[in-house]
């Protein structure tokens, strides 16, 4: 109960919940596992349509305060419980509250917010939230532990990459 994810990037669900779904209708489909490999097979789900379109907003944290977001096609699933999936045609990133209060989540009700964020979510939703849990989660746009990458031709001495610094 009581969570959010704010940004699972599916193009072809979003454009099937904008032209076939209404908004107050029940819907079941797959969503993710379409990018590749590393992203999964599709999930799927069941909820209620409860926003469907291009929000407008203003970011509020630190990381761009003030700067006005036009977003790209937007759909919020209920998924009963105060549980909410929010699916997107592009990749959008919640770098803080103004993403979820856009498509009318009530975010001091959540006790989860699920993010795929490296850096930018931490400027706001360290000082809001209790606690954040980092993982290393496969990935094509980003790769957290920059070790496991193959390197030729750099100094010994880059951290934490350079022959200097990998464990023995």
């Amino acid at each position: 109960k009581n969570w959010c994810v704010p940004d699972l990037c599916d193009p072809k669900a979003t454009r099937y919940l904008a032209e076939h779904v209404a908004r107050g209708d029940e819907v079941t489909l797959k969503v993710g596992g379409w990018y590749g490999p590393l992203s999964g097979e599709p999930l799927e789900v069941t909820g209620t349509l409860a926003f469907i379109g291009r929000p407008s907003y203003t970011l509020i944290g630190p990381m761009g305060k003030g700067s006005k977001v036009q977003d790209h096609w937007v759909a919020r699933l209920d998924l009963g419980d105060n549980r909410h999936l929010v699916v997107s045609e592009y990749t959008r990133s919640a770098i803080d509250a103004a993403p979820l209060i856009a498509v009318a989540i009530d975010v001091q009700s959540l006790d989860i917010i699920a993010l795929k964020s490296r850096v930018h979510h931490r400027a706001y939703w360290d000082k809001v939230g209790n606690v954040n849990y980092p993982i290393d989660a496969p990935g094509y746009r980003e790769v957290p532990d920059l070790t496991t990458l193959t390197y030729e031709n750099i100094p010994d001495d880059i951290y934490p990459i350079g022959k200097r610094w990998q464990k023995a």
